[in-house]
């Protein structure tokens, strides 16, 4: 299979999921998808799907299911690893992209995002001279008063506490803090982002020197708190939610 991505003269799987799907690049790809998966459907591989062999030599329903998931579920989940950005034209008229607010995110969790995407930018700057790169950097601004991207709307799921702006968290029902406290503190405040220590530090010494500090700005109820309001601290899917031990008892006072 590997070897017709590379007869197709592509180094790599990636389709441009935010590209039109019949551009060439995608369409390249829609050719392999095509000559693959009639392989791995005649060597039985599908069984355990039990699918029809009319439906397997129906290309046009093949062609639609691969742009189905492509173009559609893969490309709504591709929006939560990407900036979301509004295509737009500068003065020259050369195409840029706005970079969307997402107003429920922390901004530390957004100052290290960023951190990563310049990070990013100079490994394949660095890497421009030694192999071929398939994809093509948009030229992204941020505007003082950006849109709000729709993905701000769609609560994630387990994530830190500091993935959320305090102000939004503690508006949260407290079932909702209650759940998300399980899942802790991953980043320092920001000023103390340029610190290299807390990138290797162990749970306990993190929350001493920095996690503390960051929870001092979140809501979160205790367990007898819960208790009052009659909810037993169990999550929607019925399993138990345990709160670490550090996000217990009386520190989890000092954050309320």
């Amino acid at each position: 299979i590997f070897s017709r991505v590379l007869v197709a003269g592509l180094t790599h799987w990636c389709p441009d999921l935010m590209g039109p799907s019949d551009s060439p690049y995608n369409q390249v790809h829609e050719t392999v998808y095509l000559e693959t998966f009639r392989l791995v459907a005649g060597s039985f591989s599908y069984y355990f799907l039990a699918p029809s062999a009319a439906g397997v030599d129906n290309p046009i329903l093949i062609c639609d299911i691969f742009r189905s998931f492509t173009f559609s579920y893969t490309k709504h989940k591709a929006k939560f690893c990407n900036s979301d950005d509004e295509s737009d034209t500068d003065d020259a008229g050369k195409k840029i992209y706005t970079v969307n607010a997402k107003g429920i995110r922390s901004v530390s969790a957004t100052t290290f995002v960023h951190q990563l995407e310049v990070r990013r930018l100079k490994t394949d700057a660095r890497e421009k001279g030694k192999k071929k790169i398939n994809v093509v950097e948009h030229t992204r601004i941020r505007v003082a008063t950006p849109a709000e991207s729709d993905l701000s709307f769609q609560m994630p799921k387990k994530v830190p506490i500091d993935y959320f702006t305090p102000s939004e968290f503690n508006d949260f029902p407290a079932e909702t803090r209650f759940k998300y406290a399980q899942y802790g503190v991953a980043l320092p405040l920001v000023a103390h982002h340029g610190n290299a220590d807390w990138k290797t530090m162990d749970r306990e010494t993190f929350m001493t020197k920095y996690g503390n500090e960051v929870l001092k700005q979140y809501n979160i109820p205790t367990e007898e708190e819960m208790a009052q309001q009659g909810n037993d601290g169990w999550s929607d899917d019925g399993e138990p939610i345990n709160i670490p031990d550090d996000l217990d008892g009386e520190r989890m006072d000092e954050g309320a």
